[in-house]
């Protein structure tokens, strides 16, 4: 540790991003913070993105490009490019508080992982809508087992946290590139699993900016399905692992809401495909419901309607539930 100033790696992984990534890079360079490098990761764009970059390259801003491999695959790049002794994620279309940086290092001598604020921010009707900051004043924790589920909005992404990179280098920790969504979420339960302590810092405040753009990752198409169903097992593994309170009604949350998600599965031109029968649907609801044993069980945290959802399953199978989400998102 480089006492009190330690160097913050910023990772940019950008594609296409010519109309924002100059107001994104803006707010990463102008932090109050000034020991940091960034790094922008130019994942094979096509359009002005890497002639704007370049505009910004010199002293601590490194370009690097690439052809087009999806954000996992940029992200990792930057991780192996990285020297600093923390790392930060900002995705290309949002921006940081200008003292993002220096509110998340307000904690880093005590704490394995700092946890920021997320603001939506709609530009189309000017409304901005406020994640978790000033929701929560949490001290340092001595562990996730007590605090994991009132952090858990916030702790799905990558952005918005601040990483140690010796631990994620200690224990190769990487984005996987082989899935289109929840590659982030698996990301970051595989550091879970190697940290003891984190720390809230409602202060340090990340941007989303909603553009209303579409997304492949955002399908549910076949790739993203399976990249979910892979982030349910590794969710679920982490919270047996780490005995997480109440971890059977967070797994049958999470479960019961990808079964609804992907009763229809999408392909890449956004357009509802039938499975051409109930028992292939059926096998892709099995595989959901794979992780744990299902057996009877009951919670009131769990509410009335995934009560009766998941003890139906328990003894009729899974076909009641499949006709109902089914009809629900016709």
């Amino acid at each position: 540790m480089n006492g009190d100033n330690p160097l913050v790696s910023i990772i940019i992984p950008v594609y296409n991003g010519e109309n924002y990534i100059e107001e994104c890079i803006n707010s990463v360079r102008k932090q109050t913070y000034t020991k940091t490098e960034i790094i922008i990761i130019n994942d094979g764009s096509t359009d002005l993105t890497e002639s704007i970059c370049k505009r910004f390259v010199g002293d601590n801003i490194i370009l690097f490009s690439t052809s087009n491999q999806g954000v996992s695959s940029a992200r990792n790049k930057g991780l192996d490019i990285a020297t600093g002794e923390f790392i930060l994620f900002v995705d290309a279309d949002d921006i940081i508080d200008v003292t993002y940086v220096e509110n998340l290092l307000l904690h880093h001598k005590e704490a394995d992982l700092v946890v920021g604020s997320i603001e939506i921010i709609k530009r189309d009707t000017k409304q901005i809508k406020t994640t978790l900051k000033d929701a929560m004043n949490i001290p340092l924790c001595g562990g996730f087992r007590d605090y994991y589920s009132l952090l858990q909005p916030n702790l799905l992404g990558p952005v918005a946290k601040l990483y140690r990179r010796d631990i994620l280098n200690k224990y190769n920790i990487r984005f996987p590139v082989e899935y289109s969504l929840a590659e982030d979420q698996i990301f970051n339960f595989q550091y879970y699993k190697y940290i003891d302590t984190y720390y809230y810092e409602s202060a340090a405040v990340y941007q989303v900016l909603d553009r209303n753009e579409s997304s492949l990752s955002k399908l549910r198409n076949l790739k993203a399905f399976e990249g979910s169903v892979e982030n349910l097992k590794v969710a679920y593994n982490f919270y047996h692992s780490r005995q997480i309170k109440n971890q059977k009604n967070m797994y049958i949350t999470h479960a019961l809401a990808l079964i609804n998600k992907y009763s229809y599965i999408v392909d890449q031109k956004n357009i509802n495909i039938e499975y051409n029968t109930w028992l292939k649907y059926r096998e892709r609801v099995n595989k959901i419901l794979s992780c744990v044993p299902i057996t009877f069980y009951v919670s009131r945290q769990l509410g009335l309607i995934k009560n009766i959802a998941w003890n139906s399953i328990v003894l009729l199978g899974p076909t009641p539930l499949m006709i109902y989400c089914r009809l629900k998102n016709k």
